[in-house]
């Protein structure tokens, strides 16, 4: 018999069988709480990355709009890139264009001015009086 227990159903057996009752309650109870505790936890863990995921879901689509925009923007980038060398190469054809023209030009002028010395120097040659006022190559080149 149990704890000094001297007869069957006697008041040390019962108190014995309560204790022993206790003893299996105890850790049950515990088992419980921690059940419980983990549960909640669990709850609390499982909605945090439902907000997360949320979050992410919504950041996704921010930066997916950002992206898209990036794209639009680098495309027109690209776009006016293209059209700035063909601005580019088309200045660059028009200022070669505008030297070679202003050499013919220039040349041309030098030729007259020579004429017209030469003109002078023959009507000087002649005895008459210059028709052309002329200046020299040199001042039509520092003039021009």
């Amino acid at each position: 018999m149990a704890f000094g227990s001297e007869a069957l159903f006697d008041n040390h057996l019962n108190i014995a069988h309560f204790l022993k009752i206790i003893a299996y309650f105890v850790p049950f109870v515990g088992l419980i709480l921690d059940y419980i505790y983990t549960y909640h936890k669990q709850r609390l863990v499982t909605e945090q990355l439902e907000e997360t995921q949320e979050d992410l879901a919504q950041q996704t689509l921010q930066l997916e709009t950002i992206n898209s925009t990036l794209e639009d923007e680098l495309a027109e980038r690209t776009q006016m890139e293209e059209a700035l060398k063909q601005t580019l190469t088309e200045s660059e054809t028009t200022r070669a264009e505008l030297e070679a023209f202003n050499r013919s030009a220039v040349n041309r002028e030098m030729r007259m001015i020579e004429l017209k010395e030469q003109v002078n120097n023959l009507l000087t040659a002649q005895g008459e009086a210059p028709i052309y006022q002329t200046d020299t190559i040199e001042e039509a080149a520092t003039h021009g």
